[in-house]
């Protein structure tokens, strides 16, 4: 029969991590489980626990009692084992991927809530693998105590904590916290065999034993944890061969790492030193876990201790050392971007910052010549007045999003704004957004950056330059005609797009960026402004008829607002041709295209648009580059605003 275990205090465990340290050197590992990431309490931000991970479960066949009640019968026979029952019962019905998504659901419970965040989560089911690359470096990721303290351990004390980091989890947060303190990392995801000791980079490896929440299958039941993987489990037994191992959060599954750890505490040769945790004051240790450790005990190499709340334990321990030994210098945290500015450019670019200047291109960058805009006057006013650092006008061709984003360009130079303008036109559909910001950057720079330069970069790195050039000055940015970059089924734009948007809502910048296109788009920020244009009033009708000095009744600009539900552009050409044409009223007009094609403008007939062809004739020629698809290069010249 098997001796009682004997378990120490989570004092003894920050004595033996702290002044133990210092008297008998050794490099640590942590191992740390789903209960560090978990929240603190009910409704808190964290990564879902096996309890919560296994009611996610149940609610995919909520509403169906033919399989929630065999499910329920699975979990109730499996004891210990629930969580990979329940993964089980999800795989033979619903398939791996749909375990991927209960992960990602679980790590995304781990974000921020609060309106004032950038951004809203999106759907796992139509997120790719980028946007969620994305959504790990922005700052909406909650860190409990135990996570902030444990990269601080790992950033500020590397030589003793930040040589590698085990974890079955998983999230990013352990990277988050280590990115948080300055420190470097580098990561290896394993759902399959693999080598441990093949990954080298700078900075602390953290190894994801079971598999990473996106770009990788995950790891739950029996079959999966306990399928061969050799080559990991040889490189884990030589990790931890002469390591002093901190088991934390982790519950000791039948998985690859404890076969390992056995392996180790077995061999003779092999001076591991293995400090298990338990949460619970009493704990009760299962039967794989207790042959496996029992073992080590009787040699000396495993200590166990109790009451251990990793939330308090990991603060602890940094804080001990922060009276013990100074911290090491650690860089200063700072988004990523490959591409560095010399002092000598950002000099010259800190002189060129001076000068204000207008950012324009050839004649399909340029803002369109506005000569009437009547109707948009409240939202010229509403985008004037708001703090909002981007602003999306939205809504149907022809409304005057074009016109209305002009107004603004132009009014904000008048009033000398900003520091630099910038109009940029989007319609060409081939064009990659990260071309369009490259193109900018380049032009920023004064072609010091070169577009060869810029190609190599990914659109991370191409937004952290853009931000870096534009720190000390502003810029009013707007890209025109942006539908194909817009994410119709999530209403906001596209994941590179999405990157500069969520940059400038995080920022402090001076800058603004205004983006057109007809799908509504909406951010969750009150940083972010959504202005979606609808047909003008009867008022501004009224004046428009008059601007062009279309002589017409008042029943008849009634007709013709209702008719084209006061839509701008068909307005706008009604009242042209009727002030053209002296013999031809407007009702005349109205009833000749509603005979040949139906109404305006949405409703047009083929028929309507060979009229209309007819009537665009007569029109400025204006309207032509709104109309007309070219192809052009995209380049920009700077020009000073006098």
């Amino acid at each position: 029969m098997r001796e009682p275990f004997h378990f120490f205090e989570q004092a003894d465990l920050v004595y033996r991590l702290s002044k133990g340290l210092v008297k008998r050197e050794k490099c640590v590992v942590f191992l740390v489980g789903a209960a560090l990431p978990a929240p603190l309490r009910p409704g808190a931000p964290g990564v879902s626990n096996t309890d919560g991970i296994i009611e996610m479960i149940r609610e995919e066949f909520s509403g169906d009692p033919s399989q929630l009640a065999p499910l329920d019968d699975a979990l109730n026979v499996a004891g210990e084992k629930r969580y990979q029952a329940a993964f089980f019962f999800l795989q033979g019905r619903l398939g791996q991927s749909a375990a991927n998504e209960i992960v990602k659901r679980a790590v995304l419970g781990a974000r921020l809530k609060d309106a004032s965040c950038e951004g809203v989560d999106i759907d796992v089911r139509s997120a790719s693998d980028d946007e969620l690359h994305v959504m790990e470096f922005d700052s909406r990721w909650e860190l409990n105590p135990g996570i902030e303290a444990l990269g601080k351990l790992v950033a500020h004390y590397p030589q003793r904590f930040g040589k590698t980091v085990l974890t079955t989890n998983f999230d990013p947060l352990i990277e988050v916290a280590i990115r948080r303190a300055g420190g470097d990392y580098f990561k290896t995801a394993l759902h399959a065999d693999g080598n441990l000791s093949q990954t080298e980079a700078r900075g602390c490896h953290v190894a994801h034993l079971h598999g990473y929440w996106y770009g990788s299958d995950t790891l739950h039941t029996a079959s999966q944890l306990l399928h061969s993987r050799p080559h990991l489990k040889a490189s884990l037994a030589s990790l931890l061969r002469n390591k002093l191992v901190v088991v934390c959060g982790y519950g000791g599954w039948e998985d690859v790492f404890t076969d390992a750890f056995l392996d180790v505490v077995c061999d003779d040769t092999a001076s591991p030193e293995i400090l298990w945790t338990f949460h619970a004051k009493s704990p009760r240790i299962g039967e794989h876990l207790g042959n496996r450790i029992s073992v080590g005990i009787n040699r000396g190499r495993v200590s166990l201790y109790a009451g251990v709340d990793c939330n308090a334990f990991f603060p602890r321990i940094y804080e001990t050392w922060i009276e013990i030994e100074s911290r090491v210098a650690v860089r200063e945290v700072v988004p990523t971007n490959r591409v560095q500015i010399k002092p000598s450019l950002r000099q010259e670019l800190e002189i060129a910052r001076s000068i204000r200047a207008s950012l324009l291109g050839d004649n399909e960058d340029r803002p369109p010549v506005v000569d009437l805009c009547v109707g948009r006057e409240v939202e010229l006013q509403r985008i004037r007045e708001s703090t909002a650092k981007v602003v999306f006008v939205t809504g149907i061709g022809g409304q005057g999003k074009s016109t209305l984003a002009a107004q603004y360009f132009s009014s904000a130079q008048q009033q000398r704004t900003y520091n630099y303008y910038v109009w940029r036109d989007c319609k060409e559909e081939s064009e990659r957004f990260e071309n369009q910001l490259a193109s900018v950057v380049e032009t920023l720079s004064a072609g010091k950056i070169s577009g060869q330069d810029l190609a190599k970069q990914d659109i991370r790195s191409i937004v952290q330059l853009f931000m870096n050039l534009t720190a000390d000055t502003s810029v009013l940015l707007i890209f025109d005609n942006t539908d194909h970059y817009v994410n119709l089924e999530a209403g906001q734009m596209t994941s590179s797009a999405d990157v500069l948007i969520h940059e400038l809502l995080l920022s402090e910048t001076r800058s603004r960026i205004v983006l057109t296109c007809r799908p509504s788009v909406e951010y969750n920020n009150p940083a972010a402004l959504s202005c979606h244009l609808e047909g003008i009033s009867l008022d501004a009708a009224r004046q428009m008829f008059s601007t062009h000095g279309a002589v017409c009744t008042e029943d008849e600009i009634v007709d013709a607002h209702g008719a084209t539900d006061g839509h701008a552009f068909w307005l706008d050409l009604l009242s042209l041709q009727v002030a053209k044409q002296s013999s031809l009223s407007l009702r005349a007009l109205l009833e000749k295209l509603r005979t040949e094609g139906g109404f305006l403008p949405e409703k047009s007939s083929p028929r309507f648009g060979k009229h209309l062809r007819s009537v665009r004739s007569w029109c400025s020629g204006r309207w032509q580059r709104q109309c007309d698809l070219k192809q052009r290069r995209k380049s920009l010249t700077i020009f000073v605003v006098k």
